[in-house]
């Protein structure tokens, strides 16, 4: 027992410094949730992810074009992406979303509904990147095409 303590007093110092840490974790955790988990790391230059600066959404105001299928994808200055694919000799509005570092998503626009129609993994290159269709959940060519390119236009 230390001289002018009780048994039972406790080191403020110590009770301290785990409250900040128990309120740093919140604080990181709560943060984490709110700037959308799939997206936050990607604006940190580097940070956790090997594509950072690579993707499409990276350049803005950039065409990406895929000859075949026909996709065209424009990045506008604010770095979202819309599209447009080729189906049937028809153009079909999309809406595609990169998440988890690699993997994307493509929905199809139908009568103002999206539809997911397509899901794969990237390989991401200096001009281009390539998905591998995820066959399993292919709604959109049922197994015709295991990889498709895009090109920086």
């Amino acid at each position: 027992m230390i001289a002018g303590r009780g048994f039972f007093e406790v080191d403020r110092t110590k009770n301290n410094m785990s409250i900040i840490i128990v309120l740093f974790v919140a604080f990181i955790t709560i943060f984490s949730i709110s700037c959308n988990s799939t997206y936050w790391y990607r604006y940190i230059p580097g940070a956790f992810d090997p594509y950072a600066e690579m993707r499409p959404d990276c350049f803005p105001t950039s065409v990406w074009v895929c000859n075949d299928p026909q996709i065209n994808l424009s990045v506008d200055e604010n770095h979202k992406i819309s599209g447009e694919i080729i189906i049937d000799y028809e153009p079909h509005i999309i809406k595609v979303e990169f998440v988890q570092v690699t993997k994307i998503f493509i929905y199809v626009c139908d009568n103002d509904e999206l539809l997911l129609c397509l899901e794969g993994t990237c390989d991401f290159k200096d001009e281009s990147f390539s998905v591998e269709i995820n066959k399993n959940t292919d709604k959109l060519f049922y197994g015709k095409y295991d990889k498709i390119v895009f090109l920086k236009q």
